[in-house]
């Protein structure tokens, strides 16, 4: 994908790549997209272990954030933003998550869309998370962006 300075990117899930948005943010381009079910998210952990030699244990750098747990904590139709996360499991990309939860009639609308998509895929999606926790990262300028929209 080819991308300038400025530009915004909107991107769906098959496109989702930490390397691209990488790119876009070296060229200062911005970014906005769902996030892929299957992605770690993580947080600095304030509680990093270190060995007897005082050396931080890189496995203890950051942990993991439980979004169904965020989630849970909201209403419908309100956001959480968590403006310093770190996506993928072994090579950490920074960038900020937004998280909004729908309303009751908006998840029914998406499970009955996502159980005709099953039945015409002959599949099952393992977590209704997707459909209940629709996140995207982004970077500042989409931030201040999707701050002025209205939720439906």
């Amino acid at each position: 994908m080819t991308t300038y300075y400025q530009n915004m990117v909107f991107q769906d899930l098959g496109y989702f790549c930490l390397d691209e948005f990488e790119e876009m943010e070296r060229r200062g381009a911005f970014y906005v997209s769902r996030l892929k079910l299957n992605i770690r998210v993580y947080e600095n952990n304030e509680e990093m272990e270190s060995f007897k030699d005082g050396k931080v244990k890189k496995q203890s750098l950051y942990k993991e954030i439980d979004l169904e747990d965020v989630m849970n904590r909201l209403q419908p139709r309100e956001m959480a933003v968590l403006s310093e996360v770190y996506l993928g499991r072994y090579k950490k990309f920074r960038t900020r998550l937004l998280i909004y939860k729908l309303t009751e009639e908006q998840t029914q609308k998406r499970l009955l869309i996502r159980a005709k998509q099953e039945k015409k895929k002959n599949i099952t999606y393992k977590s209704a998370q997707s459909v209940k926790v629709p996140s995207i990262s982004t970077d500042q300028y989409a931030r201040n962006l999707l701050k002025k929209r209205k939720y439906p």
